[in-house]
């Protein structure tokens, strides 16, 4: 389907954008951000939908792009580290 057709593309875009909104990512972030695909966790509400794409960079700590409404508006998505388990996999909040 359309989705996966795009996936390969959207996973290099989702890794630019973290690479250009965090420069001085450690090492280890920055490789499993590089060599790892990340999970798309999505919900879908009536007024929007909300996408992120996490890395687990290790057990207790991972890297968001968060691309609210759709998962293909990646250019100026808000990228963050999240550093408590209850923040990652669309769980806890």
């Amino acid at each position: 389907d359309r989705f996966r057709a795009e996936w390969p593309q959207l996973v290099e875009r989702a890794r630019a954008r973290v690479i250009i909104a965090m420069p001085n990512l450690d090492d280890a972030t920055r490789e499993a951000v590089l060599k790892n695909d990340p999970k798309l966790f999505s919900v879908h509400i009536p007024f929007g939908s909300d996408y992120r794409y996490v890395w687990m960079t290790s057990s207790n700590r991972a890297v968001e792009v968060w691309a609210m409404s759709d998962y293909r508006k990646l250019d100026d998505a808000l990228v963050k580290i999240l550093e408590s388990p209850a923040d990652y996999g669309g769980h806890g909040k």
